[in-house]
């Protein structure tokens, strides 16, 4: 059985009520655990930055990538490697 592997996004998303819940609901949807959750405040105060940390099979992360990509609230999304991981 494979394993599942670390994954980190870090989203640029809209300052708006509401929008961490859905970002939490879609990962309840794609029954994953969040292992970190950080959020915090940007230059500009209508964008707030997400950084988020979960396990996921390889094949399906693409998947959620995708669909966090699709959602209205997101307006960027970057992948972290494990190098900016270590670097902060």
């Amino acid at each position: 059985m494979r394993e599942a592997r670390e994954y980190a996004l870090d989203m640029l998303v809209e300052n708006k009520i509401g929008v961490l819940t859905r970002l939490t609901t879609q990962i309840r949807r794609e029954g994953l655990n969040i292992r970190s959750l950080h959020v915090d405040v940007t230059d500009n105060p209508l964008i707030s930055r997400v950084t988020m940390r979960f396990p996921c099979m390889s094949g399906f992360y693409r998947d959620v990538l995708e669909r966090f990509s699709r959602m209205n609230c997101v307006l960027e999304i970057h992948e972290r490697t494990q190098t900016e991981d270590r670097d902060g």
